[in-house]
């Protein structure tokens, strides 16, 4: 996959020739609302993705930012020759994510950005054997934050509108960047020999 960037730089990047999945992805991840990994860096969404969150939120896409002193950017970047176009808003020192309330929480969940959308699930890359191992683990700052993420045992109603929710949405994002993708096998392998809860000893071997 070739990147160019808005200032020129051109990046090539190797995708994976093998992907294997963990035995520690099949466990519930319980996420206790703490808040902690909510403010991170600058928020980025893809076209499609800040039309829909600009559909669903109109108010808050327009008032919050403006209201806490931050505005939206946009750059294009080319993925694969194909012009891609995305949106950025920043974060404030006082504030964080505009869109985090202490209380409520995420004021915009489910049109957040993917980066959001995945606080459990990692795509590990061996970048010199070319290989990716899809797991679950806490928050990559969870030992500076304290992430009190609880894992056990995984329900296929959790599994479906979590897990298979966030792959979807990790294809979707594939799509937007013209990338080459193998979600639709992950997707596939994720459910084989799926029990009622599932734990990571019925799916050792995949």
């Amino acid at each position: 996959m070739t990147l160019a960037y808005p200032d020129g730089v051109k990046e090539l990047i190797k995708p994976a020739v093998t992907v294997s999945i963990s035995n520690n992805f099949y466990r519930s991840a319980r996420c206790r609302m703490c808040k902690r990994c909510c403010s991170s860096s600058a928020k980025f969404w893809t076209d499609r993705e800040f039309f829909a969150l600009e559909k669903i939120h109109p108010n808050l896409v327009h008032e919050l930012p403006e209201i806490n002193g931050v505005e939206w950017s946009s750059f294009e970047m080319r993925v694969n020759e194909s012009l891609c176009k995305f949106y950025s808003l920043p974060e404030t020192p006082d504030v964080g994510c505009v869109f985090l309330d202490r209380v409520k929480g995420c004021l915009i969940h489910g049109a957040h950005p993917v980066y959001c959308a995945l606080p459990v699930i990692k795509f590990r890359q061996n970048a010199t054997k070319r290989h990716t191992t899809i797991t679950k683990e806490q928050f990559g700052r969870s030992y500076n934050i304290g992430c009190p993420i609880e894992y056990g045992v995984l329900t296929r109603k959790e599994f479906t509108r979590v897990d298979l929710e966030a792959m979807h949405r990790v294809k979707l994002l594939a799509e937007d960047l013209n990338a080459p993708s193998r979600i639709g096998w992950v997707t596939k392998t994720l459910k084989i020999g799926f029990k009622d809860p599932v734990r990571s000893a019925d799916v050792r071997g995949l």
